[in-house]
């Protein structure tokens, strides 16, 4: 391959690349034709930066009646300087982002078949990962929810609640 032929594909792909980048509908077609994924989703040139996280918390259930204080899942694990360059626990962190975010999808297109949402694999996933977390303890059960953290404009953080799972018993071991 001629080496004019792949600088003109490189820089044909960093212009799109570019492009791709300010939000709006016509641009945003597009990325229907990019199918393999090789243009990126940053937001670099965004007038709307990222403002909000999704949080997993989970509480036991200790009686049938009595569940406990809510808590925060933990990622696996803290951020750590290097993380700007290479982070180690990403993927993990993404998984956990990714599956709370297909729950509440999931949840918002299914709202009145609670059995499609709790058969899903995100929902399975996500009971696992709360279930592991708590294994040992004395509870009879888990519940888990997914919540949206805003923090715009130096607040202290909105707290909206998205989904919120049934409680399930743990299987003793």
């Amino acid at each position: 391959m001629p080496a004019w032929l792949v600088i003109a594909i490189l820089v044909g792909w960093f212009v799109v690349s570019s492009i791709v980048q300010v939000r709006l509908p016509a641009i945003r077609r597009i990325r229907r034709f990019d199918p393999f994924g090789l243009l990126p989703r940053w937001n670099l040139f965004s007038p709307r930066p990222i403002v909000s996280d999704m949080v997993v918390r989970y509480r036991l259930w200790v009686e049938p009646q009595h569940p406990l204080e809510w808590r925060t899942l933990p990622y696996p694990a803290g951020r750590r300087p290097t993380d700007g360059i290479f982070s180690r626990q990403r993927r993990a962190k993404k998984a956990l982002y990714w599956q709370a975010e297909h729950v509440v999808a999931i949840y918002r297109r299914h709202l009145t078949q609670p059995r499609v949402v709790i058969n899903s694999l995100p929902y399975r996933h996500l009971l696992a990962r709360v279930s592991r977390e708590v294994r040992g303890s004395e509870a009879m059960g888990v519940q888990f929810q997914v919540m949206r953290v805003s923090r715009a404009h130096g607040s202290d953080g909105v707290t909206v609640p998205l989904f919120r799972s049934a409680a399930h018993r743990l299987h003793s071991e």
